[in-house]
């Protein structure tokens, strides 16, 4: 019984903290960890040695994650940049009549994505059962 309140304290955290990740850019690293931290201690009646650990814990995970974001973001940029150089490439390369085919392509096979990935989710999709 202990051990099903402690996975149920868990995922509420778990829970309140992705609830949470709007309000992220606001609150530092080790703000998140404390907060967490503190949450566990109070759900979960940590003694003050085992709330220190989580704490140790949290700030390491935390800063990590942080760094691991901003590396992704800075790749999500990169990207970016690589693909407006392609397409500004590609136009001046294709005739307009050929880059607004291809664009109206791409758009029904986004569209065609879309709905195939809104079928899957609403359980619609062969793989479900």
């Amino acid at each position: 019984m202990k051990k099903l309140m402690m996975i149920s304290a868990l995922m509420a955290l778990a829970f309140g903290t992705y609830a949470q990740r709007g309000a992220r850019k606001d609150v530092k690293p080790e703000e998140r960890a404390q907060k967490s931290a503190e949450k566990m201690k109070e759900e979960l009646g940590l003694s003050e040695e085992q709330y220190q650990k989580v704490l140790s814990l949290h700030e390491i995970r935390s800063a990590k994650m942080e760094q691991r974001h901003e590396e992704m973001m800075s790749r999500r940029e990169e990207m970016k940049a690589e693909r407006d150089t392609y397409q500004r490439e590609l136009k001046g390369i294709l005739t307009a009549e050929q880059y607004a085919s291809l664009e109206a392509k791409r758009e029904e096979r986004k569209e065609q994505f879309k709905k195939h990935r809104l079928e899957r989710r609403d359980g619609g999709g062969h793989h479900r059962k």
